[in-house]
């Protein structure tokens, strides 16, 4: 997948390193210093450094998710739809099932 960042200033698109694998209706957050894309039905979670340019592969998902939302709480990251929520905990690089916050 293709990582582009548009400057509007100039008016042009720069291109970066890959990321390492598909991405099929993920999600994506900032957080720290890093993006972070989420979920989808390949079920990923991969961080980016844009300070150096780099993308590490981290632990998947528990779930598969083909419409999926993230957001940023206490400094995680929660991915949820419909039927499951978890929680990232990048420090830790583990995700938890955080289904008592579903209604």
């Amino acid at each position: 997948m293709v990582t582009q960042e548009f400057d509007p200033a100039l008016n042009e698109w720069r291109m970066y390193s890959q990321m390492p694998g598909c991405c099929d209706g993920a999600s994506a957050v900032a957080l720290g210093d890093k993006i972070y894309v989420v979920g989808g039905s390949q079920r990923v979670c991969y961080s980016y450094d844009p300070n150096n340019d780099e993308w590490e592969v981290l632990s998947k998902p528990t779930h598969y998710y083909y419409t999926n939302a993230a957001t940023l709480w206490k400094g995680k990251i929660m991915l949820g739809d419909r039927k499951h929520v978890e929680e990232y905990d990048p420090v830790e690089d583990r995700w938890s099932n955080r289904n008592e916050l579903l209604p």
